[in-house]
């Protein structure tokens, strides 16, 4: 199972997502629908680790990806910030 809790990005002084929380079971199909600029595909960057978030967390199977694969955030060169730890309250 995939689970993502209050997640929170930015781009700037702009809030892009605010909050958003779904879980996603094993053998779910899943899609995201929204008009565009509704925040799908920031959602699945944050949640795969290409875009910096503000606050929240991703678990899979109960373990937080992204502070047990990269405990202190990770940087690749295609990308200014990949599996990025969340900040919690700002």
């Amino acid at each position: 199972m995939i689970e993502v809790k209050n997640l929170t990005v930015n781009y700037g002084a702009i809030s892009a997502l605010q909050g958003v929380s779904l879980r996603i079971h094993q053998g779910d199909i899943v899609s995201l629908i929204g008009a565009n600029g509704a925040g799908k595909t920031t959602t699945l960057k944050a949640i795969s680790g290409l875009l910096k978030c503000r606050s929240g967390e991703v678990l899979f199977q109960g373990r937080n990806i992204w502070a047990e694969t990269f405990p202190m955030g990770g940087r690749t060169r295609s990308s200014s910030w990949a599996f990025p730890r969340c900040r919690k309250g700002g």
